[in-house]
């Protein structure tokens, strides 16, 4: 079964490159049209892109971070959120370089590294 919000479903050898103790948790709940992960890395290439870690930089920071933030729809999957992911996933696409997912979900894990450059908005938010 499929829901509109939760974990998007990963191809095969990308799902393999999840922390394996991430990824019993990432499946505990219905995959998702959209969700967290697909409001965040909504600019997946560009972020790779501009990291010039490539492949690597995917797989050892990008790939991680990406569980934990799936990890954490998990671990605070509640009718709230999923009606508030249902109105980012549409505010993004009308603005873009919106920071409002920040602002609406404080307890969202935090990037690290590399990782933080890649979201202007969290590091204008909690410098």
């Amino acid at each position: 079964d499929m829901s509109l919000i939760g974990p998007r479903p990963q191809a095969e050898g990308v799902f393999e490159m999840f922390p394996p103790e991430r990824r019993e948790q990432m499946t505990s709940v219905p995959p998702g049209l959209s969700g967290i992960g697909s409001i965040l890395f909504r600019d997946e290439e560009s972020i790779v892109e501009a990291s010039g870690g490539g492949r690597r930089f995917y797989e050892e920071v990008l790939t991680p971070y990406k569980a934990e933030v799936e990890c954490w729809f998990a671990d605070n999957r509640s009718l709230a959120n999923y009606f508030l992911l249902i109105f980012l996933t549409v505010w993004v696409i009308a603005n873009p370089s919106s920071c409002l997912v920040w602002r609406l979900f404080p307890s969202l894990p935090r990037p690290q590294g590399p990782l933080r450059q890649a979201f202007d908005c969290f590091e204008a938010r909690f410098q």
